[in-house]
């Protein structure tokens, strides 16, 4: 079945300062768009800012949606889509 996917990188300013702890704006954010049927997949920004290329990201976000990376769009169009 079609499922939509909402990918966020949680920066800094989502997290209690100097802990992995989410801030409630986030959890609540969050858990908005599960009850609207989304399956959100949160990426923390130490492991976004761990990976240094293009397709270490693509192969990263392909694990987390739990695809291949032939299901996702191609390095040129991710930052395409980033610098919009």
């Amino acid at each position: 079945p079609e499922t939509n996917t909402a990918v966020e990188v949680d920066g800094p300013f989502h997290f209690v300062r100097g802990e992995r702890v989410q801030l409630g704006n986030s959890v609540m954010k969050h858990r908005h768009l599960r009850q609207l049927g989304y399956a959100l997949v949160s990426v923390p920004y130490w492991e976004w800012s761990d990976l240094l290329t293009t397709e270490e990201r693509v192969r990263y976000l392909s694990s987390r949606v739990g695809g291949s990376v032939d299901d996702l769009p191609a390095p040129t169009a991710l930052l395409e889509l980033r610098q919009q």
